[in-house]
């Protein structure tokens, strides 16, 4: 890969943890592919929003339902 911003760390944590349960290194091309691609694909990948306690809110991909080719995950810390 070349140039900047073309991965992102996407994490779990358990509410009262101050690091990462787990974590995965995501390529953010084959992010964007997956979710431009997911109409023609069979299955599509799992998308919601969420809000924090706080009030704030997100969206949220379920990494799991995503193609396996491209490789979505880099690298990850072993939980699956």
């Amino acid at each position: 890969m070349t140039g900047k911003g073309e991965r992102v760390i996407y994490g779990h944590a358990l509410s009262r943890s101050t690091c990462f349960d787990s974590w995965w290194i995501l390529d953010l091309r084959a992010f964007r592919a997956a979710l431009i691609r997911q109409a023609t694909n069979s299955q599509p990948i799992r998308c919601g929003d969420k809000r924090n306690a706080e009030g704030t809110a997100f969206k949220c991909s379920d990494i799991r339902s995503f193609p396996a080719s491209p490789p979505l995950v880099v690298a990850s810390s072993g939980f699956w």
